[in-house]
């Protein structure tokens, strides 16, 4: 989600930061999705600072999270600029927020919080969302404007080490299984 994202922002001509852990993830996020800023969270713990750096002091009008509990949840917190989205699909940081994080900044400044999965959604919801963005990213997929982003390959029969790579949070988009199971 985060590659292409990344994408489709830099083919709108919308300025981006980058936030991962680690330094080959940023420079690839950079120089091969056109990340703006980048910013390794594990080295700039309290990185909404730079944030405020990069956006003149406004802060990020969106911000797209997979992680939602975790160490960053304060600093999400931090960044948001005005009127600003903070889209949160994911549980990779685990299902609490750090304690004691308040939730009047995002008031004061009348940021939304959305939280959205698909597990829950209908089949037809799930449908119509693939038929809408096949639409609008097919003809970018086919000019190469956007391009899908696989780190690594592996046969089926290798499915316990393909998980341990991803668990290992190395790899730069996604792990493709192939079917060698006949």
């Amino acid at each position: 989600v985060g590659s292409t994202m990344l994408q489709i922002c830099r083919a709108q001509g919308v300025k981006t930061i980058a936030v991962a852990s680690s330094q080959s993830k940023l420079d690839y996020c950079r120089e091969e999705l056109g990340a703006s800023h980048t910013i390794n969270y594990k080295e700039t713990p309290d990185f909404a600072g730079l944030i405020k750096e990069y956006t003149n002091g406004k802060g990020v009008n969106v911000i797209q999270d997979p992680v939602l509990g975790g160490p960053n949840f304060k600093q999400n917190l931090e960044s948001l600029a005005m009127d600003s989205r903070w889209v949160i699909y994911g549980s990779m940081g685990g299902l609490k927020p750090e304690e004691n994080a308040s939730l009047v900044k995002p008031l004061l400044k009348r940021s939304s919080i959305l939280f959205s999965t698909l597990k829950s959604r209908s089949n037809d919801y799930k449908a119509k969302l693939i038929a809408d963005m096949y639409g609008f990213c097919q003809p970018k997929f086919a000019s190469g404007e956007l391009r899908p982003i696989i780190d690594r390959s592996y046969a089926l029969s290798q499915v316990g080490e393909a998980h341990s790579y991803i668990e290992s949070n190395q790899n730069i988009g996604k792990v493709v299984l192939t079917n060698d199971l006949h």
